[in-house]
């Protein structure tokens, strides 16, 4: 690959520039807090209830039956 499509891909052959652009392109995205992960789940169990219901009483049932 040349310098120029190196360029284009966010890549440089200078080594100060690529650790800049390496840092800027990652510390983009943040870490999840426990919080938001919570959240996340927290909606898919509200969704799975929404789409489920009758699994989750089945479920439920057997889990008496069984002890």
């Amino acid at each position: 690959m040349n310098e120029k499509e190196l360029k284009r891909r966010g890549w440089f052959k200078d080594e100060r520039n690529f650790e800049q652009s390496f840092f800027r392109r990652h510390s983009q995205k943040e870490e999840p807090t426990l919080q938001t992960l919570a959240q996340k789940v927290k909606t898919k169990r509200q969704v799975y209830q929404q789409q489920n219901p009758e699994t989750i009483f089945q479920k439920l049932l057997d889990i008496h039956k069984i002890s």
